[in-house]
């Protein structure tokens, strides 16, 4: 189970209002719409030098390929910088006729605020939606776009605290009736839009809390893309697999469970090309690696793509989306298929599966955590102790377990452990601490801010503890 927590960060969202000739918007307004638009500017410079890989859903890439672009489906990614104001969706033909200001509205927000909240402003160019499937579902197909109208609508209602809007509930039942119909047509139950749906479906199951019947749904979308020939039939649909992926690791994380796809037949070889020919060997020679390659394959990509992001943060690049989450289904994969037996590799793992999520499967705006991941990581703490770790990586498995904490109450009993943990490394300071945090995994631009809110909890815990004794 996880919990969710939406913060506005100062955002008027029911300012979202589509440009016409009709009305013209307040200096505010226009102001408001300008800031999540301008994430397509052309200042950002794409990520290409080091992050090239090929495409791990499909099990194949090129590896003859010195090429330093990014290659999908054996044509160039374009690295398209536009900017999204929504002033065209007025003469933008949609799946239905009478498309009304409102609706035009909720398609606005869903471009460019909850479809750019899935990748992390801070690493990924701005997804360019206009250019993307979703765009043209929404063009031409009922179904498709009365499902993002309900989406749209039931997000923002929640993230007001209100319950079910009468427009959202409108959406919802269009929604489920036409996908009734689809369900039971041979022709239309396992199409590109039919699974589509059913994964908005499943998405917004666990967005309303409603986990069990998430668990029905994300085992019906499985079913039908086994029925559909397995997940490779989508490969000429790679927006798709991703968002398919995307659920069942969501679901699985959710609730304590193994993934659906990639059971059987996994690749455990790393992923992303190495920045260095024995990168994997020296992962493997490290003491607490050298007892499962598999795990050390997963380190390897992992500790890689972080310090990539990080070098390309301080350069201002960015990441393509579609290559962020190739590589977020390719670790995350991985790791929740894994297996240790040994309980000092077991924590490790944990903590490692515990980091990925805060890096891969946030949502900007919406705090996520996961109860299960978090109390087997609380566990395997507290049974292994410190002795087995060397002092840095146990600091940084102490950090992984309180910034992935469900709620900030939940890392109390981790303070004690921390204290020590400075004790044994000689840190007294943030700087040092971070530098060890680095040296292991870390990406500053996603995780100094909940570092150093946890560094200043410890050291006002052990100053409240030291004038009570």
């Amino acid at each position: 189970m996880a919990s969710s927590t939406a913060t506005e960060g100062g955002r008027r969202f029911s300012s979202f209002i589509v440009s016409n000739s009709i009305e013209k918007h307040d200096t505010a307004t226009r102001k408001l719409i300008r800031s999540h638009a301008k994430r397509g500017r052309s200042h950002q410079k794409s990520m290409v030098s080091r992050l090239k890989p090929g495409n791990w859903i499909n099990g194949y890439r090129d590896k003859n390929d010195s090429d330093p672009k990014l290659i999908q489906n054996g044509s160039e990614i374009t690295f398209v910088r536009t900017q999204f104001d929504g002033s065209d969706l007025t003469v933008t033909r949609f799946a239905f006729d009478n498309t009304q200001p409102y609706m035009l509205d909720l398609i606005f927000k869903f471009c460019t605020v909850i479809k750019q909240s899935m990748y992390p402003i801070e690493l990924c160019l701005a997804f360019d939606y206009r250019g993307s499937i979703w765009f043209q579902y929404l063009q031409s197909d009922p179904m498709y776009l009365h499902s993002t109208l309900w989406t749209t609508q039931a997000y923002f209602d929640w993230v007001k605290g209100q319950g079910s809007s009468l427009a959202s509930m409108n959406h919802e039942t269009n929604t489920l009736h036409l996908l009734q119909r689809r369900l039971v047509d041979p022709k239309t139950a396992t199409s590109d839009i039919t699974i589509a749906v059913v994964v908005t479906l499943v998405m917004m199951t666990i967005l309303l809390g409603n986990h069990e019947a998430a668990r029905k749904h994300i085992a019906g979308l499985h079913m039908m893309v086994t029925m559909r020939g397995g997940l490779h039939m989508l490969k000429e649909n790679t927006q798709l697999q991703i968002k398919v992926c995307r659920a069942d690791l969501v679901i699985a994380l959710m609730n304590g469970t193994r993934p659906l796809f990639f059971s059987v037949d996994i690749s455990w070889q790393p992923y992303l090309p190495p920045t260095k020919p024995n990168q994997l060997a020296l992962a493997i020679q490290t003491p607490y690696l050298n007892n499962d390659i598999r795990l050390a394959a997963v380190w390897t990509d992992l500790r890689q793509f972080c310090i990539s992001a990080n070098v390309a943060f301080q350069t201002d690049q960015k990441i393509h989306p579609e290559v962020y989450q190739e590589i977020l289904i390719s670790i995350e994969y991985r790791l929740m298929h894994l297996i240790c037996k040994d309980r000092s590799l077991e924590t490790l793992h944990l903590a490692i599966l515990a980091f990925s999520t805060t890096v891969f499967l946030q949502t900007e705006g919406v705090r996520v955590r996961y109860h299960d991941l978090s109390r087997q990581l609380h566990d395997s703490v507290l049974r292994l102790g410190a002795s087995n770790q060397t002092p840095e990586l146990w600091l940084w498995i102490l950090f992984i377990a309180a910034i992935s904490a469900v709620t900030d109450e939940d890392d109390q009993w981790l303070m004690p452990l921390l204290r020590a943990a400075f004790r044994r490394t000689g840190t007294t300071t943030w700087e040092p601490v971070r530098d060890i945090l680095k040296s292991i995994m870390w990406i500053d631009a996603l995780h100094d801010k909940d570092g150093k809110r946890v560094f200043d909890l410890v050291l006002l815990t052990y100053a409240e503890h030291f004038l009570s004794s």
